[in-house]
């Protein structure tokens, strides 16, 4: 029963904490989804091959490539989060906005992606039966 209680979020139902990529063409670059939902973003952040891969490159002096992330994940010179707490109408409040909007973009394909799986298993339930 631990690794049922586990994969449970505070609201009580079971799910998958996944970290979702993508380019700004909106193509999926990485996922890892090898996580229970009770694990936090950061968490799996660290421990992701993708931090280590950006790591890596940015020790060996490539500072061209920058991902973003939520504010759940630490600010690192390749992972751009929003600042908190910004006065409206600071540069601060113009950054968080379009990183939002561009975050934004993520979490719609990440949507559609559900929404589609979820109709397949609707659709072949249906089909089975």
């Amino acid at each position: 029963m631990k690794n049922i209680f586990c994969i449970t979020t505070e609201k009580d139902f079971f799910s998958i904490n996944a970290m979702v990529v993508c380019d700004n063409k909106m193509r999926i670059r990485s996922i890892d989804a090898r996580y229970p939902g009770c694990n936090h973003d950061s968490h799996i952040w660290g421990l992701s091959k993708l931090r280590f891969y950006m790591e890596r490159r940015y020790r060996k002096g490539e500072r061209n490539t920058w991902l973003l992330g939520h504010a759940g994940y630490p600010l690192e010179p390749w992972l751009m989060t929003p600042y908190r707490s910004v006065s409206e109408g600071t540069q601060q409040s113009n950054y968080n906005m379009r990183h939002s909007r561009t975050r934004n973009i993520v979490s719609s394909i990440v949507s559609d992606a559900c929404w589609v799986h979820g109709n397949c298993i609707t659709h072949r339930k249906k089909s089975v039966k």
